[in-house]
């Protein structure tokens, strides 16, 4: 499917929506034609005032598009006020069925033993609002056979009434013989943050490319002491000093869709930094909740473009923390700062 034409077709059905987020009109978000996608509409959920909770359910493709490889395009995504982060993974896990991921259902409160991650590897993520993004044309997130999708939600109500949760996914899909740059994610986490009471800080890291690689979409996930987190390029030796992303909304980070694929050799990488402000008398570190914070840039990215038709694996790492680091294997950085991107095909988790 060329990209002109699904770019016209969600200009169309969304007044061109933005990647920016932001308030939605209304949820009335029409299917894409059925050659093209299907709709996913999660479950309804009602979190009350202060209510801090997790959300989580499964969903299979259709059955017109089971039994085969296909490759996610392109997005369109509907998510209540409300939301903090939206991550939607992918799962080939045999022992699961679509319905809650939960044993109680599809909702449990914030740090009542999260989520299981169930190897579904991100796909896609959004804040609340609306959300519309396409990959370059030729590009896709390559979706395998047999599988289910994971539909994650953090949502934290800070408001005074309870809020209906529920959001609507389009995802848009081509066959193998359109895609010549199969897409997987490139994830740097930072969990080396620690704010002390009525302080403000910048919490900084870089990961690096295994090998040579191509960057086509660039975003960030933080918590509601995010003032400001930007991503710079790092090229073997120093960072530049202006950024080529920034973002400064927490709720609904900016996910950026490059023009053209930007380049990094092995080696090279991502400084990225949250700039952090604590306003009240307890200290803050790594987690979810009332008093955690996290600081990671959130990717997609392809094999060089004289590497056609390769599925590049998953690529993460975790900086600061050995004892976490340790998972990813002897590649990680430990408190260096310094982390090289490992393949984490084989580490659960959605990164």
């Amino acid at each position: 499917m060329p990209r002109s034409f699904l770019l016209f077709v969600l200009c169309f059905s969304l007044a061109c929506g933005s990647t920016d987020g932001g308030a939605a009109p209304s949820d009335d978000l029409e299917p894409p034609p059925e050659a093209l996608g299907f709709q996913i509409n999660e479950s309804e959920f009602v979190v009350e005032s202060g209510g801090d909770v997790q959300y989580c359910e499964r969903f299979a493709p259709p059955e017109r598009f089971s039994g085969r490889d296909i490759y996610l395009v392109g997005v369109e995504a509907f998510l209540p006020e409300g939301t903090h982060h939206f991550f939607m993974g992918y799962t080939t896990k045999a022992d699961l069925d679509a319905g809650p991921c939960f044993p109680e259902g599809t909702v449990r409160p914030t740090g009542q033993g999260g989520h299981p991650g169930n190897d579904a590897k991100f796909v896609f993520g959004s804040g609340q609002g609306r959300y519309t993004t396409t990959m370059p044309e030729g590009y896709g997130t390559l979706i395998s056979a047999g599988g289910f999708f994971q539909a994650s939600h953090h949502v934290l109500n800070l408001g005074a009434a309870p809020i209906s949760m529920g959001g609507k996914l389009n995802i848009w899909v081509a066959d193998e013989d359109e895609i010549h740059h199969p897409v997987r994610t490139l994830a740097c986490d930072n969990r080396g943050v620690d704010i002390p009471p009525n302080s403000s800080v910048i919490a900084t890291a870089t990961c690096t490319a295994p090998f040579d690689l191509d960057v086509i979409k660039v975003s960030s996930h933080a918590h509601q002491h995010l003032t400001l987190f930007e991503a710079r390029r790092y090229d073997g030796e120093n960072t530049e000093e202006e950024p080529f992303y920034t973002s400064r909304d927490w709720d609904s980070p900016y996910i950026m869709e490059l023009d053209e694929p930007m380049h990094f050799k092995a080696g090279e990488g991502i400084t990225y930094t949250c700039h952090f402000t604590n306003p009240t008398d307890e200290m803050i570190t790594y987690g979810a909740g009332e008093y955690g914070e996290m600081c990671a840039t959130i990717n997609s990215y392809a094999y060089p473009a004289d590497r056609p038709n390769e599925v590049p694996p998953p690529l993460g790492t975790i900086a600061r923390d050995g004892s976490i680091c340790n998972l990813l294997g002897p590649d990680c950085c430990g408190d260096k700062g310094l982390c090289e991107l490992t393949d984490t095909t084989n580490v659960p988790g959605a990164f």
